[in-house]
């Protein structure tokens, strides 16, 4: 699910809540990037996002993936989207 929060900057967000199928290709088809799953020793889980030919995004489980108005690519925590940004809509 996309959600959108705004201050005088506006970023969309979307939340890397499970590794089911369809929540990964929410995550493609939001960032259009290529991914991938790393499963850890210690059973943490996390994703991989591609956002150019040396950098790698890396998203732990619960943590947002969000998009400037530059689509710019970044990772942050649901509290600091709610202390920066006004959420103003959401959107399945």
């Amino acid at each position: 699910m996309i959600r959108i929060f705004q201050s005088k900057d506006r970023v969309e967000a979307i939340e890397f809540s499970d590794t089911d199928a369809a929540t990964i290709q929410q995550i493609i088809k939001f960032t259009g990037k290529g991914v991938t799953l790393a499963y850890e020793a210690d059973g943490s889980v996390r994703v991989g996002i591609k956002k150019d030919a040396k950098n790698v995004v890396l998203v732990q489980l619960g943590q947002f993936i969000y998009k400037t108005s530059n689509s710019e690519l970044g990772v942050c925590d649901y509290e600091y989207l709610i202390s920066e940004y006004e959420e103003i809509t959401e959107t399945a």
